[in-house]
């Protein structure tokens, strides 16, 4: 979605607002159903929080998907790194790219983790 750079004295419209404003912020929604019913069709890229912590983005055919840093970050001095033991939304590994969790890794139910060409994905 392209990016629009006001000019000095140029009007701001409805439709400004709706098309860039609109889909270039975190948009801030009660959960997901009033997200459902205030956005109707979403734009790849838009973000949005639905409580309890939960921020998601729209990634077009993949549909919402939670933003996660892991499971709290870095601590102990950057020693140990935290990870979550429940994985509950799709995973792609990018081709030629590698990862490593801590296990043991629980797949929720409908969730699938897909590892790339030249990629591997190992668990500890």
């Amino acid at each position: 979605m392209p990016y629009k750079v006001w000019q000095v004295n140029e009007i701001l419209t409805a439709a400004d607002m709706n098309t860039y404003i609109g889909n270039q912020t975190i948009l801030s929604f009660a959960g997901t159903a009033a997200r459902a019913t205030a956005i109707g069709t979403a734009v790849e890229g838009m973000l949005s929080y639905v409580g309890g912590g939960t921020v998601e983005v729209y990634a077009g055919t993949a549909g919402w998907t939670t933003i996660s840093g892991g499971g709290g970050g870095n601590v102990a001095d950057d020693s140990i790194q935290p990870n979550f033991n429940t994985i509950t939304n799709n995973y792609t590994f990018d081709d030629n790219y590698n990862g490593v969790s801590a296990g043991p890794i629980t797949i929720s139910a409908g969730a699938t983790v897909t590892v790339g060409t030249a990629s591997a994905w190992s668990i500890v």
